[in-house]
């Protein structure tokens, strides 16, 4: 059986809770309710029963399912559906049928649990997708050792991450060399724009213009923000006469 659900999942997880699901469910409820009669199990009934008026509700299949699920919880140890049911079962001599109508429900029970797990798994990922973007983060080099490798780097963030809060975090994640006290700036640059500098001594910004958010995520391609050097302020200062 499990072999056969790890199967029917690979084919059919990428769905939500669909009406076959539920008509295969409907049907799994009333087979093991008519042979829950038929055993005299009177509180088995009462809950088959109940979960079978789910049926007849004005909402989602998703909402349907989760209250399914919900009312047919009769699998288990001591007391449960696997208890007294299988034995009164065998020794009417109906064991395999209701082996059968266990498995059946038991089968369906686990499909509208893939199938909500799957779907609410789904929404979250598009909510992360919507709210959070890539970008290209680079930098120059500041001597020949430095350029020993790429300074290229990947970067997830949120879309409404502003350029001040994108140079902070870099510079808490150690992207910057060490330079001792050496009063040197970087610049943050987007667009062909100088956008914020950083006079690493002091440790204070300097923003070129109103910081607003980082980029849209509409554009087709992933957005690169290039860091340059200056050795110096004065370096930086005569350049820019800021």
């Amino acid at each position: 059986m499990i072999k056969s659900l790890v199967n029917f999942f690979k084919k059919k997880n990428d769905i939500g809770v669909t009406e076959d699901d539920l008509i295969n469910t409907k049907r799994a409820l009333q087979n093991i309710n008519r042979l829950s009669e038929q055993l005299d199990e009177e509180n088995f009934c009462r809950m088959f029963n109940s979960t079978l008026n789910v049926f007849d509700l004005d909402i989602s299949n998703q909402e349907k399912a989760k209250r399914i699920l919900a009312k047919s919880q009769v699998f288990g140890g001591m007391g449960s559906w696997n208890d007294s049911p299988g034995y009164e079962a065998y020794r009417l001599g109906i064991q395999k049928e209701y082996e059968e109508v266990t498995e059946e429900l038991y089968k369906q029970r686990s499909i509208l649990q893939e199938k909500i797990s799957f779907s609410e798994k789904n929404q979250l990922l598009k909510i992360k997708e919507e709210t959070n973007m890539e970008i290209n983060v680079d930098r120059q080099s500041i001597c020949m050792g430095d350029d020993m490798e790429s300074h290229a780097k990947l970067y997830e963030i949120s879309d409404t991450t502003t350029f001040l809060e994108l140079f902070t975090k870099l510079i808490e994640d150690n992207y910057f060399p060490y330079t001792g006290k050496n009063n040197i700036v970087w610049v943050l640059r987007f667009n062909g724009k100088d956008i914020i500098a950083w006079k690493t001594r002091e440790n204070k910004f300097i923003e070129y213009n109103e910081t607003s958010y980082l980029v849209s995520k509409d554009q087709e391609i992933i957005p690169t923000v290039v860091f340059k050097y200056y050795s110096s302020f004065k370096e930086w200062e005569e350049k820019n006469k800021y």
